[in-house]
């Protein structure tokens, strides 16, 4: 009777990725207010847990305004509001974890009575990850096993907290209006266990000047992070193996798998994400040297994510010399990131305005910066990323100060290795915008676009998961039998067909050439 062996490998897995959309809204005293020139909506995660088929999450949205009041001077206000929501997800389970991302979309305004409402679309797209099993067979008693080594990718992910401040000068202003922030990650490295983060937060101040005009002010502010690789806090990571022999050597082949995972992970490939938490920013002003210190402080959430390779030895086909064995087959698959890239690129062109202007116009400042850029795989190794850039800008003309939404289209052509069964995500940042008007009641736009591409791809496995012994053959009646081949069969093959092991085929007959040509004549021996 055979007596099969089974190892178990235990992973965290991305089990899927949903989106959902919620609206909030706030109000302010709107009596005073002659014109909303900005309206900026942000979101500070609170709380993101799974649960039956769904998923609860909240957090805060605060909401600042930069308005003209009835005499025409720039004021600024800030209002907060909670919110919660609920987002059906059939892979949602209790023991799954949530990592979600938050963005403020389709930030509008009205007049109600005499309040001005508020409102912006939260959009949640939230990454879920489960734990995982394979077990597969692995050896056995009275069984020939033809083993076929896989590359297996382990995921591992972890979270860290950092925080950088950054002061720098400006000309003089008398208040500071309205900022936003986002980062992007640069680069990351791993060293000795330690997981190294640096990229770059991208400012964006909107300021009050002395003669009530406004000013906008970029600045590129340098981070690192440091935490420990996320398969030192792994557990699966860590016991993987120790299940998967149950014979006596089982400790001492945990060991070993552990030391291979460890050299392993010398080759693995990491990826980061940073949001920007909480940033404070305040001023010094000094008349004399008309100049103005700013002092800005950062929180922020670092996302590492590791893929690093294992080696299984999956089974790929079984047999007994003893008896027929039935084997269930079972497809898996893993994830891999294949590379990330930052395209730093300077875009410009004629931009769309959602009011006239002309020649009377002038460009005071351009807030509240963003992108969004998706890639389409074209030929001959080329791609195109393409996208828009947004921002609000305001301005000055014959009848005042008001503002404008931008729109600035983009397609930028890059070569690389991207197949169109890749999985592309972006992550795209504007900084430093700057606008003109060569030609009336058109504004020439000009912006360092940063967009970061991650490149995933799926590897599709299959192996054998179980085995069960069937009828038992019956003995050789002759003691010697000729075996005729087919053309091109290997060595296993050759070997299931004749019901013996590989190694005693070739012991018995050295002379053979694999793989065969359909014209040799094997010798069988059957020992009773």
């Amino acid at each position: 009777m055979i007596k099969p062996e089974y190892s178990t490998c235990r992973y965290t897995n991305k089990a899927c990725e949903t989106s959902a959309l919620s609206r909030v809204e706030c109000r302010i005293p709107g009596s005073e207010i002659s014109e909303i020139l900005a309206v900026r909506a942000e979101v500070y995660p609170a709380d993101c847990a799974c649960g039956d088929k769904q998923i609860a999450y909240g957090g805060r949205a605060v909401f600042s305004f930069v308005y003209a009041d009835g005499d025409k001077r720039v004021c600024r206000a800030e209002r907060g509001v909670e919110f919660s929501h609920r987002a059906p997800c059939e892979a949602a389970e209790s023991d799954c974890i949530c990592v979600p991302a938050y963005f403020a979309d389709d930030v509008s305004y009205r007049r109600e009575g005499s309040f001005i409402v508020a409102a912006a679309g939260i959009r949640a797209n939230i990454a879920v990850y489960r734990e995982e099993e394979i077990s597969y067979l692995s050896g056995g008693e009275e069984l020939a096993l033809k083993k076929q080594p896989a590359t297996f990718t382990r995921f591992s992910f972890s979270a860290t907290d950092g925080e950088e401040n950054d002061e720098f000068e400006t000309e003089y202003f008398t208040d500071l209006l309205l900022h936003s922030e986002a980062a992007y990650v640069k680069n990351v490295s791993c060293t000795d266990g330690t997981v190294r983060v640096e990229g770059e937060i991208v400012l964006n101040v909107c300021a009050l000047k002395e003669d009530d005009t406004l000013v906008s002010y970029e600045r590129l502010i340098p981070f690192t992070a440091e935490a420990p690789a996320p398969y030192f806090v792994d557990e699966n990571w860590q016991t993987n193996g120790a299940e998967g022999d149950l014979t006596q050597n089982s400790a001492q082949n945990a060991a070993k798998n552990q030391s291979q995972n460890q050299a392993q992970n010398e080759q693995a490939k990491f990826a980061a994400r940073v949001s920007i938490s909480s940033a404070n920013l305040s001023a010094e002003t000094s008349e004399e040297r008309n100049k103005c210190a700013v002092r800005a402080e950062f929180k922020f959430n670092v996302q590492i994510f590791e893929y690093s390779p294992e080696t299984l030895d999956f089974c790929a086909d079984a047999f007994s010399a003893k008896q027929s064995v039935t084997l269930e087959t079972r497809e898996t698959s893993c994830r891999r990131l294949r590379f990330t890239k930052t395209y730093v690129k300077k875009i410009e062109g004629t931009a769309a305005l959602s009011a006239p202007i002309d020649y009377t116009a002038s460009f005071l400042a351009a807030a509240l910066p963003r992108a969004e850029a998706s890639v389409k795989a074209g030929k001959n190794g080329a791609f195109e990323i393409e996208g828009v850039a947004n921002a609000r800008v305001i301005l000055s003309d014959k009848d005042g100060l008001r503002a404008a939404e931008l729109t600035l289209p983009f397609v930028i052509t890059e070569t690389g290795e991207i197949a169109k069964t890749d999985e592309i995500e972006t992550q795209a940042i504007v900084c430093g915008i700057s606008l003109k008007q060569k030609k009336e009641g058109e504004a020439e736009a000009e912006a360092t676009l940063k967009v970061t591409l991650f490149v995933y791809e799926t590897v599709p496995m299959s192996y054998v998961a179980k085995a069960e012994g069937g009828e038992e053959y019956g003995e050789e009646t002759c003691a010697m039998s000729i075996f005729v081949p087919r053309s091109g069969d290997g060595l296993w093959e050759t070997a299931k067909a004749l019901r013996k092991t590989p190694e005693e085929l070739t012991r018995t007959n050295p002379d053979l050439v694999f793989p065969l040509k359909g014209k040799e004549r094997i010798l069988v021996y059957n020992r009773k």
